[in-house]
């Protein structure tokens, strides 16, 4: 077999060998090497004769298959098939409540089938080869027999992700049975026995993760359970090696195991973009064992934590938790990036500094090249394998700043950051229902499309771009020193990939060269994909901002050489031009409008039939009309023209709507005057996740009124919703939207935002059990506050230079409804922008309505009369109080 002479020939016949290349090396037959690494066949006789490997091996392969055969016919029974042998009716009956009866099990394990089913059906939704019936079945099979073998565990959520790789390595790997050796080991027939086997070997390994110890009661500390304690003890190791960024998320009062159970549970098969990444990952992390432990996890979570270093430092609560639940894809660096890659010493560079005592090695364990780390080829979860195994040998603080080092040079010099996009997942040569190929899915939105790139690629897209040789995967070694002429929209849209989407500080031909291709693309569909049609449109409208501020820039700049004012002016015209004769056929598709903008002809969305609205500027009738000249001393009663002859000033209030809001855009102090939502319990409902969507500014505001991300960088502050993310859970479309700077204002985070603020919103969408109807307005005051004898208002203003102010308190009104009265209930309150203690009763904070419409300015819900019998206090209705152990709860659960 020729896979198993190139294994062979790849170790020397060494096991040490093999579990060596298990980190650098992508080697075939991983399921026999699982089976080896992980003690269901004896490793010690790899590199011994084939014939006393294919005796020893043979056998014991057998008698883990005749184990799981006994174990499925013992708990898998069909009980029509028993029907046919028993005499006694009355005891086969199907509605039979005798407990001998195979009928009664049958119903009784139906719905520990079910919970598997539904946990299988949503296994890797991403990889076709997991929605394969066949796959699903054989899933569903092994795991069922697994807890009923462990009744005292049973299945837990999370298995079926362990089971997952372990199966498709195995199917891959099988083949009809020959005579061959290793065949026998391999054979198709036993795919479901060999899978049975591995799993069983694993969960021995992580069983500890997934147990709640039965004498543990209810009231006692989670503390206790042997997950969490896991979780500390990975934060014990964090504050010994790294005590800043240790410090900095006890800071956050993030709990370790927000994350860390998943990360524990599921090796990390939630953390890695790609399927094969994660078969990669398990191949350094069983060949490290050697001891019955898996010894490496906790590295590699550490590793995790400094490749994101820089990134959690910087970021606020809510930052940071994203972060952690969502790990950004590990930097693929340039080959000038591995030449500036500090190595990894063979001895720690500050053996004084020690977090722990040198680990001893087992005498099996492999001789890890850490110097490898830089070596080209490399896969970027390979190397990350590797600094874990470094950092185990060489606990140090000095250890570990260098890892984070590495991933900083990384990051600044990264290409090659998307790869494989149009790559299918790996499929099983046996499974006989494949699924027809699906269309691709919806471009990705603008804000995860901004981050697929470092700041480096994008300089190397701006200065290659032109070139229609130019591919994504150009080394920064081949950039030429001048960039060439630049070619047409049109050209460039053939060679570029359509998944990218150059928005961020690229050439305005890139970008034109970039959206008309997705614009062929979904042409080229031949039917509509509304979803895609809409990512499309946020990036055009985006996209139109950017291309507005480059006509501006060329047209203040002087002579340039070669490249002179009027060329670049020219280029950008006839680049906008292009993309508008390609966007006419999709303009009939969806409904966009083409206009005319200094002369490019840019595409911008307006009259979207769902989702975001467009920004449309609140300003005076007057002066929306023609302003035409006036003689003096003629001027009609109300005509402002003559004082307005050259423009209404303002103020200006952008109004906005979206999904799940509406909000009123204050330009002077960047932030929302208001944000109204309505609430049922039929729109609370959905399964959008928070850890998808992240802030991103809002491009239908003018750039010089926005809200900027990096005003909000170390301010002190947290980005603090008003209309709450949780209340947009339909979809991931209006959880995104929440997220604009435009629904977001400065807000403390300790005691006030992550704490009596967010359980406020919590009573406000509680009140749907007890309301038909919930309209809720939200937004910030500038209260004035006694100094002296005197009244002033003062408050923060934050960004640099100082952009965007920080209101002294938030407002929440509230309107609510039951669809069988005729009167409403109406509650409004304003807390401070301060650290609130829990015990402090919400009817603290509860006034009439008028008192906070004259200190906001607005006018609440004045299409409702105000009078005795039609509105009635909210709190007389029902009792205002905050539940906060309850959010606490569900944020630990979430």
């Amino acid at each position: 077999m020729h896979e198993w002479e190139e294994l062979k020939r790849l170790s020397l016949l060494s096991a040490g060998n093999l579990r060596t290349l298990a980190y650098t090396a992508k080697l075939p037959l991983a399921s026999l090497r699982w089976r080896l690494f992980l003690g269901v066949l004896p490793v010690e006789l790899f590199g011994q004769d084939d014939a006393e490997c294919q005796q020893v091996w043979q056998l014991a392969a057998d008698r883990e298959r005749q184990s799981y055969q006994a174990l499925k016919a013992r708990f898998i029974v069909d009980p029509t098939c028993v029907a046919k042998e028993e005499t006694d009716w009355k005891r086969m009956n199907p509605l039979s409540l005798d407990r001998d009866s195979p009928w009664h099990q049958y119903h009784q394990d139906q719905h520990l089938r079910n919970t598997i089913l539904q946990d299988v059906s949503r296994t890797f939704p991403e990889e076709p080869y997991f929605r394969h019936s066949r796959v699903q079945r054989l899933m569903a099979d092994m795991l069922f027999v697994y807890a009923k073998v462990h009744s005292s565990l049973q299945y837990r959520q999370g298995m079926h992700e362990l089971l997952a790789p372990l199966l498709l390595a195995v199917d891959r790997d099988a083949v009809a049975r020959t005579s061959e050796f290793p065949t026998g080991l391999l054979d198709c027939s036993f795919v479901e026995h060999d899978t049975f086997a591995l799993f069983d070997r694993l969960m021995r390994l992580c069983m500890p993760w997934y147990q709640v110890p039965p004498a543990l009661s209810p009231r006692a500390s989670d503390a206790q359970t042997p997950i969490v304690a896991q979780c500390q003890l990975l934060m014990d190791k964090l504050a010994a090696l790294d005590p800043e960024l240790s410090a900095h998320l006890r800071q956050m009062d993030i709990e370790p195991q927000l994350f860390g159970i998943r990360w524990y549970r599921l090796l990390f098969s939630r953390e890695l973009p790609r399927l094969r990444d994660v078969l990669a990952l398990w191949d350094a992390l069983f060949a490290d064992n050697v001891s019955g432990t898996l010894r490496l996890v906790d590295w590699i979570g550490l590793v995790f934590l400094l490749a994101n270093r820089r990134r959690l430092l910087q970021g606020d609560y809510e930052d940071t938790l994203t972060t952690l639940l969502h790990l950004p894809p590990l930097p693929r660096p340039s080959p000038d990036a591995l030449e500036q890659t500090a190595p990894l010493p063979s001895s720690p560079q500050s053996p004084n500094v020690t977090a722990f005592p040198t680990i001893d090695l087992p005498v099996a364990a492999p001789k890890i090249p850490f110097q490898s780390v830089s070596q080209p080829g490399l896969r970027p979860i390979q190397r990350l394998a590797l600094q874990a195994a470094y950092l185990r040998a060489h606990p140090s603080h000095g250890a570990a700043m260098l890892v984070a080092g590495q991933y900083r040079v990384w990051e600044q010099e990264a290409w090659d950051v998307i790869e494989d996009l149009d790559t299918p997942a790996v499929e099983s040569s046996t499974a006989s229902d494949s699924p027809k190929p699906q269309p691709a899915g919806p471009l990705p939105p603008l804000p995860q499309a901004r981050k697929m790139y470092t700041s480096s690629t994008l300089q190397q897209k701006r200065n290659c771009t032109a070139s229609a040789n130019y591919t994504v995967s150009t080394s920064p070694r081949s950039v030429p020193s001048s960039p060439p002429q630049p070619a047409s929209a049109l050209e460039l849209a053939s060679v570029l990939s359509p998944g990218e989407t150059l928005l961020s500080l690229g050439s305005a031909t890139a970008q034109a060269a970039s959206i008309a291709a997705q614009c062929l693309e979904i042409l080229a569909l031949g039917s509509l994909d509304r979803r895609k049609a809409e990512t499309l449109a946020k990036c055009l409208h985006a996209v139109s901002r950017i291309w507005q501020d480059e006509v501006v820039r060329l047209s203040n700049l002087g002579p340039a050489g070669p490249n002179s004012q009027g060329t670049a002016e020219s280029q950008l015209r006839q680049a906008l031009r292009e993309l508008d004769s390609v966007y006419i056929d999709i303009s009939r598709i969806v409904t966009f409008v083409a206009g005319t903008l200094l002369g490019g002809g840019v595409i911008y969305a307006v009259n979207r039939p769902t989702g975001k609205q467009a920004v449309q500027p609140v300003q005076p009738a007057q002066s929306a009309q023609p302003v035409q000249p006036v003689q003096p001393g003629k001027r009609a009663p109300g005509d402002t023209s003559e004082f307005l002859r050259y423009g209404y000033p303002g103020p200006v209030s952008d109004f906005i709507v979206r999904s799940r809001y509406a909000a009123s855009y204050n330009r002077a102090l960047r932030n929302p005057n208001w944000v109204a939502e309505h609430l049922t319990r039929e729109n609370l409902q959905g399964t959008a996740d928070r850890a998808d969507s992240e802030f991103h500014e809002d491009p239908d505001i003018p750039s010089s009124f926005r809200a900027l991300l990096k005003d909000y960088y170390r301010s002190g502050y947290d980005r603090g919703h008003m209309c709450p993310a949780a209340d947009a859970k339909k979809d991931t479309q209006a959880m995104n939207e929440t997220f604009f700077l435009t629904n977001i204002a400065p807000q403390v985070g300790k005691g006030f935002n992550r704490n009596y603020w967010a359980s406020l919103e919590t009573f406000v969408r509680d009140l749907t059990k007890s309301f038909d109807d919930v309209y809720c307005i939200s937004g910030p005051l500038y209260l004035p506050q006694k100094e002296g004898d005197k009244w002033m208002v003062r408050y923060e203003v934050i960004g640099n230079p100082p952009n965007v102010a920080v209101p002294t308190h938030f407002f929440k009104v509230i309107l609510a409804k039951r669809k069988n009265e005729s009167g409403f209930a109406i509650g409004a309150f304003a807390l401070p922008n301060k650290e609130i203690d829990n015990s402090v009763p919400l009817t603290n904070f509860s006034f009439p309505l008028e008192y906070v419409e004259k200190a906001a300015g607005l006018k609440f819900f004045d299409q409702v009369e105000r009078k005795a019998g039609v509105v009635a206090p909210l709190c007389s209705k029902i009792q205002c109080t905050l539940d906060h152990d309850a959010w606490k709860k569900k944020r630990q659960q979430k």
